[in-house]
């Protein structure tokens, strides 16, 4: 899972960058990105007055995306061959902000709930609220969503991979976290998402922030592997 720390880290110096490489418009870009996450860090907010921002809308998780859960399957219904699936304990062993393959397989049951590649996954169980709070869109068709995966599937305004990042990194990742119950395990319900509030530009600049920010993920992701690497 990418550094929340570096991943800040390289947003507050990405406009910097912007400005002395590829002028204004890059600049806007790189200002929305850390205005997009600044709400769940410690980026200072002068930043988000270098470049002007237009205003975003804010509305209910619940009026902008259809929610519903996967369907059985667990460690056990796990085969080297068949179709591919995805358990909630992905996101907590192999997070990744963004799902375009998977390496765990299954015999599809009745009633299984397949990906169509537009989908966001968030865990409806985990170990804390802090841990809970986070998704993964899911980009390709034709996956398995196992059980206690809440599967979230925008259908008005929403990008699927804006909305994984500002379900994990925005405000909305406090709020989330804030509606999880429980004490040992705690829980999240399709309910509880519905209510969450994300602030949202146009489709169009969604994608540009979910690619920077992706972008910079993977970059991320890339440097901590050689770092491990050159450790052994």
């Amino acid at each position: 899972m990418a550094c929340k720390v570096s991943l800040q880290s390289l947003l507050a110096t990405l406009i910097a960058i912007s400005v002395a490489n590829n002028g204004n418009g890059s600049a806007q870009v790189a200002g929305r990105c850390i205005a997009y996450v600044r709400p769940a860090t410690r980026i200072p907010s002068a930043l988000l007055h270098v470049v002007p921002m237009p205003a975003w809308e804010q509305r209910k998780l619940g009026e902008l995306c259809a929610i519903s859960k996967g369907h059985g399957y667990s460690k056990a219904d796990i085969r080297d061959a068949g179709t591919p699936l995805i358990l909630y304990g992905r996101l907590y062993t192999q997070y990744e902000s963004r799902i375009d393959d998977v390496d765990t397989f299954a015999v599809e049951q009745e009633g299984s709930l397949l990906s169509k590649g537009n989908e966001v996954i968030v865990p409806a169980s985990g170990e804390t609220a802090e841990d809970i709070a986070v998704a993964s869109s899911v980009r390709r068709s034709g996956i398995i969503f196992g059980g206690d995966l809440n599967v979230v599937t925008p259908v008005n305004k929403l990008d699927p991979d804006y909305t994984a990042l500002a379900i994990t990194y925005s405000k909305a990742h406090d709020d989330l976290a804030k509606r999880a119950q429980g004490k040992s395990v705690v829980h999240v319900h399709g309910n509880d998402i519905a209510e969450v509030e994300v602030s949202y530009p146009s489709e169009s600049e969604q994608k540009r922030i979910s690619t920077a920010v992706l972008g910079l993920d993977n970059l991320i992701t890339l440097h901590q592997r050689k770092r491990l690497w050159f450790a052994k």
